[in-house]
């Protein structure tokens, strides 16, 4: 007989022997012993949880992850072929190649090229006359800016001519148009009609029109129909060798 009272009105076996229980009252007088412990299961019993679903696919996303890069790594290590010491040569040979190379210091004087260091040669040349041209323009404009000291600079140190003056050297022209700057304070001077010959002694004759308008304390103005200014390539630079 189990000989168990329970507090538990919804039990009907005895958790001890399996016997039915029945009520309090046909219980004998022998002490008893009133158990709380609430059911247990028998021993052996696994109690088994269900797992979340969002877990396992985590799980499996983080799994496909993981094996299709270890795929693009494969993939890629297989395309670029395996590293070789040829590889790297040919890398820092190209390495190399792409730097700018080093130019040592030179200790000869640079030479400008912007006009030949040789006097040109004679003859129909479009380049030479080009230059004459472009001297002349610089002449008539030191005299637009009366800058006296860059005027002077075009003309050689003897001349063949100077207005009616044969054989003239450079003080005596030096005097003449050091006189005419101290005269006009203003040089208006266009040139037109130029036009460029190369002589056969290697000389460019420049011949133009000049329309010309002078200020000063006086005014003296008009059309110079016949000038002629003739070029010399001396020491690297075109000169005036003659002006008539």
């Amino acid at each position: 007989m189990c000989k168990t009272i329970y507090s538990d009105d919804m039990l009907s076996f005895c958790l001890d022997d399996g016997s039915l229980l029945v009520g309090a009252s046909g219980l004998s007088d022998e002490p008893t012993v009133i158990r709380k412990t609430p059911f247990s299961q028998p021993a052996g019993t696994t109690i088994r949880q269900g797992v979340n679903p969002l877990f396992t696919y985590l799980a499996i996303a983080l799994l496909a992850l993981i094996i299709g890069g270890a795929i693009v790594a494969w993939f890629k290590s297989e395309s670029n072929g395996p590293i070789t010491n040829n590889n790297i040569a040919s890398t820092n040979r190209s390495n190399e190649t792409s730097k700018p190379l080093a130019i040592p210091p030179s200790n000869q004087k640079s030479v400008p090229t912007n006009k030949p260091e040789t006097q040109p040669t004679s003859g129909d040349n479009d380049d030479i006359k080009n230059e004459a041209r472009t001297a002349l323009n610089e002449w008539v404009q030191t005299l637009v800016d009366h800058d006296f000291d860059r005027h002077m600079s075009f003309y050689a140190d003897r001349l063949d001519f100077y207005n009616q003056k044969r054989d003239a050297d450079i003080s005596y022209v030096r005097d003449k148009n050091l006189k005419l700057f101290n005269k006009y304070s203003r040089f208006g001077l266009v040139i037109r009609n130029v036009r460029a010959d190369v002589t056969a002694n290697g000389q460019v004759a420049t011949t133009f029109e000049s329309v010309y308008d002078f200020r000063g304390s006086r005014i003296h103005s008009g059309i110079d129909r016949g000038t002629e200014i003739r070029w010399k390539w001396i020491e690297g630079i075109w000169k005036i060798v003659s002006e008539r």
